[in-house]
């Protein structure tokens, strides 16, 4: 019996900390607005946003899936992300801020080295939207790689030339690829 739907800063969840954010955004749009009029009432949905023009907002508003799709798939191509590239994420956390910082930059080192000949984009370091948890501060390193086998390999290699400073520091890693957040 839900006849009224309001949808408020909808173009807020549009710049999370994720590359499928759009995405995101257009299923809980969707989701929310397909709320509103299952029953014999007619339903209404009122979506607030800053910026009414952004593609995944207007496609979410005329329920345009295959509009959404072909917008989205040509963005994720442009910015070279997945399903046209693997993502990885080395993610660091510790109490010390200090630290954790100075391991990401020398693992970001360990990276360039691994990928001398390229293949490997390395971002970072850089906090992730949530900066500390459990009084850990964080950090981390995205990177985006052609190679499934690749990042895999160069994971390994971190690991394994990581592990026991890691440890000895008390420095919590965690590594993903083709990750829905970036921590």
């Amino acid at each position: 019996d839900v006849t009224l739907v309001g949808i408020l800063s909808a173009d807020g969840m549009l710049n999370i900390d994720a590359y499928n954010a759009f995405e995101k955004g257009f299923q809980l749009i969707t989701q929310a607005a397909g709320r509103a009029g299952r029953s014999e009432t007619q339903g209404q949905v009122i979506v607030q946003a800053h910026d009414t023009n952004n593609f995944c907002i207007e496609r979410a508003c005329e329920h345009d899936y295959i509009g959404f799709y072909e917008s989205e798939i040509e963005f994720r191509k442009t910015m070279h992300y997945p399903p046209f590239t693997h993502m990885g994420v080395v993610a660091l956390a510790s109490t010390k801020d200090r630290k954790v910082y100075d391991y990401a930059k020398e693992i970001k080192g360990e990276c360039l080295l691994f990928s001398e000949e390229g293949g490997i984009e390395v971002f970072g370091p850089s906090r992730p939207t949530i900066q500390k948890i459990k009084s850990k501060f964080r950090w981390r390193l995205v990177l985006k790689c052609d190679s499934e086998a690749l990042l895999i390999e160069l994971f390994t290699h971190i690991i394994n030339s990581m592990r026991a400073k890691l440890k000895k520091d008390d420095i919590d890693m965690t590594l993903d690829i083709d990750p829905l957040n970036f921590f």
